[in-house]
């Protein structure tokens, strides 16, 4: 019981880690403007956090770890900008948050996948 948690954990941190990884890479060589903002926030977070796990562990993640690692994620930026709560940029990560939730959902739901599986619920 213990492995299958740590293994799981390691799969939804996995999301914010990468994604980190990946803001500070696209920070650093491309830079933030209005296109890129919106590209960042509104394309790249959402596949990230679908086919990060799989590209890293080689096997199906289900869409729930996805939508906590995410959410991990979301935590940690808002934590980070928090002094700015009332700046556009804040508005537009928290309207992305609910966008790639739907987009994660709506990918879980075009695969025929159960958003929470049962074994999940029931380990």
């Amino acid at each position: 019981m213990n492995s299958k948690w740590l293994i799981r954990s390691v799969e939804i941190m996995i999301i914010p880690i990468g994604v980190i990884v990946f803001l500070l890479l696209f920070t650093f060589t491309i830079g933030w403007n209005p296109v890129t903002i919106i590209l960042f926030w509104f394309l790249c977070i959402p596949l990230l956090a679908n086919y990060l796990p799989k590209l890293v562990f080689k096997r199906e993640v289900y869409p729930a770890q996805s939508i906590l690692g995410l959410v991990i994620f979301y935590g940690f930026m808002v934590l980070m900008i928090y002094e700015h709560y009332q700046s556009d940029y804040f508005l537009l990560m928290m309207l992305s948050l609910l966008s790639n939730l739907v987009i994660i959902l709506l990918i879980a739901w075009i695969k025929n996948k159960a958003v929470i599986p049962k074994s999940i619920l029931h380990e």
